[in-house]
């Protein structure tokens, strides 16, 4: 009775004993990854950057992760349009490339373990190039002495909403939209800029602007320099002559010339004050004039003759006046119908021809010739700007 005993235990103790070490050798079983897909960023025409995050390997080692797309909904690795971005777990970018412009396609990331295939959730995009708009201006007008208009066309949006347009300048070359500017609206076609606020003889650069998401393109850089005609009113007097190419002092952006008073100044004065001294006044060309009546006054002093009259000379608050040279008495006879004002026929220049003559020029005619100095005749002072 006992031995039967004895060998029921001792079964019971293997099958009990076997079953322990039958669970103690058993896997644990893996399972599919778990990975999210990321945002897609970079797209262009034909490509984009996109990639994946695998936050956990499911228990077993990835041996493969991207991303799969297709033109239909839920892409697998089955297909031939996937990226194989490394192993393991993390984050990691994939470059999708071989896209067409402008359709939709359907995105995973994947991520492989002995488990399976993991897909991440399914985004769509449309590969499509989204650039700077193109512009160009034209048809650029001066209307007055502060305003001109311009007009600009916009031949692409970039692809993108054009969500500002207009003009922007500068007394600098490349204005950009932080300085003055129009807006005018949005949208691409054409469309005309008001430019308001300008000065006269003041160069300015021009360019037409759009923006869209990308930023802000700008149009070709055009220049507005408002010139008043001869014989306008400016500077205390009328606009005389304009520096051209090849005169002394000629700049193309800064414009420099000649300013008559509006009436003359005398219509009998002597050259000098007295004495037939040399003044040392000789020059003749644009430019001289005001040089020589500043030898003749310092020579002669204070007296009733042509260039002190012109030096002590105020218009509207203008002091700077002086007796023309030989060639700038030339440009005012060559004006004289636009600015006006001249009552007489002979008029001196400061030009000294010798320590007895000077320079003078009829306005019938144009001829100039040296004259005595203690002859009286007609003065008009000049200034320059």
């Amino acid at each position: 009775m006992q031995s039967i005993k004895f060998k029921s235990l001792t079964l019971a103790f293997l099958v009990l004993t076997g079953l322990a070490a039958f669970t103690g050798c058993s896997k644990k079983k893996s399972s599919l990854a778990t990975v999210s897909t990321a945002g897609l960023s970079s797209i262009t025409d034909s490509s984009a950057v996109c990639g994946g995050e695998i936050s956990s390997d499911g228990g077993a080692t990835i041996t493969a992760r991207g991303v799969c797309w297709s033109t239909s909904a839920n892409p697998t690795v089955g297909l031939t349009t996937k990226t194989t971005d490394g192993t393991g777990t993390g984050s990691y970018t994939s470059n999708i490339t071989g896209l067409s412009e402008g359709v939709t396609y359907y995105l995973r990331a994947y991520a492989t373990n002995s488990a399976g295939t993991a897909y991440g959730n399914e985004v769509t995009f449309a590969a499509s190039s989204v650039y700077l708009p193109s512009l160009s201006t034209s048809g650029l007008s001066i209307i007055n002495d502060s305003t001109a208009t311009c007009v600009t066309e916009i031949s692409y949006s970039g692809g993108s909403t054009v969500t500002a347009r207009g003009v922007c300048w500068s007394t600098s070359a490349n204005p950009t939209v932080a300085l003055t500017k129009t807006i005018d609206g949005a949208d691409t076609g054409s469309y005309t800029s008001a430019i308001t606020g300008l000065k006269v003889f003041t160069n300015y650069y021009m360019r037409a602007y759009a923006t869209n998401s990308v930023g802000t393109a700008y149009g070709n850089e055009q220049t507005i320099l408002i010139l008043l005609p001869i014989g306008a009113n400016y500077g205390g007097g009328k606009v005389a002559y304009i520096l051209q190419p090849g005169d002394p002092g000629y700049d193309p952006t800064v414009p420099h010339g000649l300013i008559a008073a509006p009436g003359d100044q005398s219509t009998g004065l002597q050259w000098y004050n007295g004495s037939n001294i040399t003044t040392g006044a000789t020059g003749t060309a644009i430019g001289n004039g005001k040089s020589n009546t500043d030898s003749i006054v310092k020579a002669q002093g204070v007296g009733s003759y042509a260039a002190y009259l012109c030096d002590t000379l105020t218009i509207d608050g203008f002091t700077d006046w002086y007796l023309p040279s030989q060639d700038e008495l030339n440009l005012l006879y060559i004006n004289q119908a636009a600015i006006g004002g001249f009552s007489g026929d002979h008029y001196w220049s400061s030009s000294e021809f010798s320590s007895s003559g000077a320079w003078i020029e009829g306005f019938i005619t144009g001829g100039q010739a040296d004259y005595a100095k203690d002859n009286t005749l007609y003065v008009r002072a000049v200034r320059a700007f």
